[in-house]
């Protein structure tokens, strides 16, 4: 590969391995070690070469970004500055309820709440234990009620009635930290 240059197979050492692959993204360069530990067995196999030096260089490892962590005044900060109302309304929900953002909270209809006893209750998780209904804080329905669509199910809409996309709802957040923080 072009990454290693013109090196001899029986010139390769691990050196060389770890060398290439600091010039690669994280992804790329276990994408890359892991393709020519693969061909280098194969190498081995077929007695061409006596070790594999792909399997003897130190594996690049990933150092994320710490993440910040997100304070109650952050997070009430957020909902402040927040100016499109169905978001407002959408963070509020998640910080109140808990609730994930996109496989509970953006698929939820108006169809799945129930009231009971002037209560609103919800039945909004993935998972089988999480089906037990749930009540919303009474709070939040006048936030809810204000950004209802007529003739739309779902609680939190696009502007096209549609439901929330994940990399819609990443960005949104993201945007919604950055007017916070600026």
């Amino acid at each position: 590969t072009e990454a290693l240059g013109a090196l001899k197979l029986a010139d390769l050492r691990p050196r060389h391995v770890e060398d290439a692959m600091v010039r690669l993204s994280t992804y790329k360069a276990k994408r890359f070690r892991g393709a020519l530990r693969d061909a280098l067995n194969e190498a081995m196999r077929a007695e061409i070469v006596d070790r594999n030096v792909a399997a003897l260089a130190e594996p690049r490892r990933h150092n994320p970004k710490p993440k910040s962590i997100l304070t109650p005044m952050v997070l009430q900060a957020v909902i402040d500055a927040e100016d499109r109302p169905v978001f407002r309304a959408l963070w509020l929900f998640l910080a109140v309820q808990g609730a994930r953002p996109h496989s509970e909270a953006a698929p939820l209809t108006w169809g799945s709440l129930v009231v009971s006893e002037g209560l609103y209750w919800y039945r909004g998780s993935k998972t089988m234990a999480g089906q037990r209904p749930r009540p919303i804080d009474p709070r939040l329905i006048p936030e809810l009620e204000a950004v209802r669509i007529p003739g739309c199910d779902l609680v939190f809409p696009t502007s096209k009635g549609t439901m929330i996309g994940e990399r819609t709802l990443i960005r949104a957040w993201k945007q919604a930290l950055a007017r916070v923080e600026a």
